[in-house]
Parts: C-alpha cells; sequence; structure tokens
C-alpha cells in the first residue's frame, strides 16, 4: 500500500483516539441509533472518514440553537433541557395544580 494512500476506514479505537469519542460513549450512541454511521467486517465495527466527518457536521449547532435541543442524525430536533420540559409542564396543567388560587 502506497504512503499517500489515505486510509478510509477507522476502528473505534481509532475514532476514540482521533476524534475523542470515547469507545463507551460509541457502544451507547450504537444502541441509541444515534452513532456515526458504521459497517462490520467480521467482529470489527468500522467507520468510514467521511461518513464520520459528515455525522460530526450533523452535530454541530449554534448558540442560538443549543437551548436544550439535541440534533438527532436524522436531522430532527429533540427538546432535552429539564427546565424547558418542566416550564412546558407547568404552563400546561390546570390552576389548581398550578397552586393557583381556587376561588
Amino acid at each position: 500500500m502506497s504512503k499517500t494512500l489515505r486510509r478510509r476506514v477507522l476502528t473505534v479505537d481509532e475514532l476514540a483516539e482521533l476524534y475523542g469519542i470515547p469507545i463507551s460513549t460509541q457502544r451507547e450512541y450504537r444502541a441509541r441509533g444515534t452513532s456515526a454511521p458504521y459497517f462490520r467486517a467480521g467482529n470489527r465495527i468500522l467507520h468510514r472518514v467521511e461518513a464520520v466527518e459528515d455525522w460530526i457536521k450533523a452535530q454541530e449547532r449554534t448558540a442560538e440553537s443549543d437551548v436544550g435541543d439535541t440534533v438527532a442524525c436524522d436531522g430532527t430536533a429533540a427538546v432535552t433541557d429539564r427546565r424547558a420540559r418542566a416550564h412546558a409542564d407547568v404552563e400546561s396543567a390546570p390552576e389548581a395544580q398550578r397552586g393557583g388560587d381556587e376561588s
């Protein structure tokens, strides 16, 4: 193999080393279906470098979009901020449940 040929796939160890994503986190992401795209070669899990970089770009967000949102791999957003969910629950609760005046 030529020294100029770039490596096109990464193992989970290499992904951890190069991108700082711990192996345990990678395992959790795969179990949840939110990991970088991967394929198996025998018992090895491999990631194409291009797919990892695209996945990372999809995870990037601006300061304005980072208010309790998590962007999934499919581009959808899900509210994960407990305060935002709690606020929504309080706003939708009947007056008596919120401790309001019952008169």
